[in-house]
């Protein structure tokens, strides 16, 4: 797949995971400051008054996820991160950084057309951007992953309310205007998950098969609270489907235009054959 058909100018492919996300511990994912004197962190709720799962949340998870691992089980391939870093000299998304400043100086120094200084961004951003903010996005260039809102599959919701005390970390004991109350979602609690992705390579979908393999072993924090035993939750991924423009029929457009339909892959399967790509052997190509 040429950079251009990376980027999200034309639509090339399309891919829907679809499962269940299960707390098994209590989940805290903290809204707006409580206006009452029941507690002092409320849930993040929406205007319905329902407790869920916001999809930043859930995409942040994921990315501090791959950000931390992809680069070591991907080496020999080439993956690479900058884990926003503000030191980062290479990669330009981290606001700030050396490459941050780099990147907006060439762009001043950049000439033709509107079209040609978009074209000339584009493959320098190609050539800096690492792994990670190519799939998940940065402020240069879209990400290729789109999430939606993870509500509990039950209408009514139980919430607990919770204690807890400031420590002082000198003494090791409670301080005495320590005390606070917050707001958590029970553990064994199901919600729905759906992740949508857009023109993906192997790289891209082998970085997201690291992260959702992780989230199936319960390796994804959720929320605030991760210290203190919350955020544990565990991916049921149910359902792969993708399509891909270029070499599907016009029926089979056609079906996707007219009623969604795309190929359904084995989710197991698809983690399996993505992983894979990350230890088969890198072939380089002359003038690479």
């Amino acid at each position: 797949m040429t950079d251009r058909q990376r980027s999200l100018e034309r639509i090339q492919g399309r891919w829907v995971f679809s499962g269940v996300l299960e707390g098994t511990s209590a989940l805290h994912v903290g809204g707006a400051p409580s206006q009452t004197l029941a507690v002092d962190t409320r849930l993040v709720r929406d205007a319905a008054g329902r407790p869920y799962l916001p999809a930043t949340t859930l995409k942040g998870a994921l990315r501090a996820c791959v950000d931390r691992l992809a680069p070591v089980v991907g080496a020999e391939r080439g993956i690479t991160s900058c884990g926003l870093s503000p030191r980062e000299e290479h990669c330009p998304s981290p606001a700030g950084s050396p490459a941050f400043r780099a990147v907006e100086s060439a762009l001043r120094e950049f000439q033709g057309t509107p079209q040609e200084r978009e074209q000339q961004l584009l493959s320098l951003l190609t050539e800096q951007l690492c792994s990670t903010c190519r799939l998940f996005g940065s402020p240069w260039f879209a990400g290729r992953l789109f999430f939606s809102d993870a509500a509990p599959s039950d209408d009514d919701v139980p919430v607990e309310i919770r204690d807890g005390v400031g420590v002082d970390r000198d003494s090791g004991v409670a301080r005495e205007t320590g005390h606070y109350s917050y707001e958590a979602l029970p553990s064994n609690l199901r919600y729905t998950f759906r992740l949508e992705a857009q023109n993906l390579d192997e790289a891209d979908q082998a970085l997201l098969a690291v992260g959702l393999s992780e989230w199936q072993r319960g390796a994804v924090r959720l929320g605030g609270g991760a210290g203190r035993g919350l955020g544990q939750a565990r991916l049921a991924l149910h359902t792969v489907e993708a399509i891909t423009f270029g070499s599907t029929s016009a029926r089979e457009r056609q079906e996707y235009l007219r009623h969604g339909t795309m190929t359904a892959i084995a989710a197991n399967a698809w983690l399996d054959t993505a992983t894979a790509w990350l230890f088969q052997s890198r072939i380089e190509t002359p003038g690479a």
